[in-house]
């Protein structure tokens, strides 16, 4: 063998041996998007096919308890004109039209739907769909408490008729999720379509839950948890339900996980947690989980559209908590295989030309 052709296959396996790291290491690039007004914590929950970002900071400069709807641009952060107050669920459609609080903004102007109840005029909406199908809840009685419903074209459709329930996210085939029971002990995600309700069943040592997305396929991602005191269980667990057959989405044994959003491709994004009050971004993605890094402290990822970009908050070395979106990148192992290629190519070609 001449020391042409070792020099070359030693060149290609060292370039194999890199390319291999890379493609090993994160496929996501961090983008930290504009603080709204410069100064205060901001959130990223949504985030649409156009890569329009909504999610929520304070309203004004006396960073008091309200908290307003925004949104992120090629030009940066704007205020919605959507206060929020204690009530933080924001929506967005690829029309690029937000939903949140009572309020609905199309073209800057902000509208409102009809209530259940005339008498105590009060919605809460969590989600949009393409079709403009808003989906959330709506106070059904005068001690407050709210009923999952959702608005079209005809007006308010109340779902079921829990004690209390509200719904968290829609579909493009209108199919809805969200959780249902009675505050604040046990609840239950549930799955409605065309006017029927599925409940979801729950992990083994759950006794309650919520549902919190569902993608065109139909599939839903929530969390549940081993207490009936819905925000402080012992434990908290991930899950996948498609096909009527719920299942665990990969975690830790020593941490609670909970996912958010999931697309179309069938990507989950969420978040890992410990007792301790560390929170970690995470992609589960063909049977694989993934965390996400962000600025060093704690990192949640919220939302997902499909192309695979991922929106979420992280804290920084400062303290202060970003609005944050992930780049997915191409895959490095693709250019590798190209790069191979070339190579024998270029190989044969020199071989025939002697």
């Amino acid at each position: 063998m001449s020391r042409t052709k070792i020099l070359v296959i030693c060149c290609t396996c060292a370039c194999m041996v890199l390319w291999q790291g890379i493609c090993e290491g994160s496929q996501y690039k961090l983008h930290v998007l504009d603080k709204p007004r410069g100064l205060y914590p901001a959130t990223g929950t949504r985030i649409n096919d156009h890569g329009l970002v909504v999610g929520y900071s304070y309203v004004d400069a006396t960073k008091n308890l309200d908290m307003g709807a925004y949104y992120w641009d090629s030009a940066g952060a704007h205020y919605s004109g959507i206060a929020m107050g204690s009530y933080i669920t924001i929506g967005v459609n690829n029309a690029g039209t937000i939903v949140g609080n009572q309020y609905v903004r199309s073209n800057d102007v902000l509208t409102t739907l009809p209530v259940l109840l005339p008498a105590f005029p009060y919605n809460g909406f969590r989600d949009i769909n393409d079709a403009g199908v808003v989906v959330g809840s709506s106070c059904y009685n005068t001690s407050g408490y709210q009923r999952a419903a959702y608005w079209d074209s005809s007006g308010i459709h109340a779902i079921g008729s829990d004690v209390t329930s509200w719904a968290n996210a829609t579909n493009g085939s209108g199919q809805i999720v969200g959780i249902r029971g009675t505050y604040p002990n046990i609840f239950t995600p549930f799955f409605w379509d065309d006017g029927t309700i599925t409940d979801i069943g729950f992990l083994s040592g759950c006794i309650s839950g919520d549902a919190n997305d569902v993608n065109g396929r139909g599939q839903v991602v929530g969390s549940c948890y081993g207490s009936d005191f819905f925000y402080q269980g012992p434990f908290r667990k991930a899950f996948l339900w498609q096909n009527g057959q719920t299942t665990a989405l990969l975690g830790w044994s020593d941490k609670a996980t909970s996912a958010s959003g999931i697309n179309d491709s069938g990507q989950v994004v969420g978040y890992s947690y410990t007792n301790t009050g560390q929170y970690s971004a995470c992609l589960w993605e063909n049977g694989a989980v993934t965390q996400l890094e962000g600025l060093g402290g704690n990192t949640l990822a919220l939302g997902i559209n499909n192309a695979g970009w991922i929106v979420g908050s992280s804290v920084g070395t400062d303290k202060m908590e970003y609005a944050v979106v992930w780049e997915p990148v191409p895959e490095p192992c693709s250019l590798l295989a190209l790069l191979g290629g070339m190579g024998g190519l270029a190989g044969i070609r020199r071989r025939t030309s002697r």
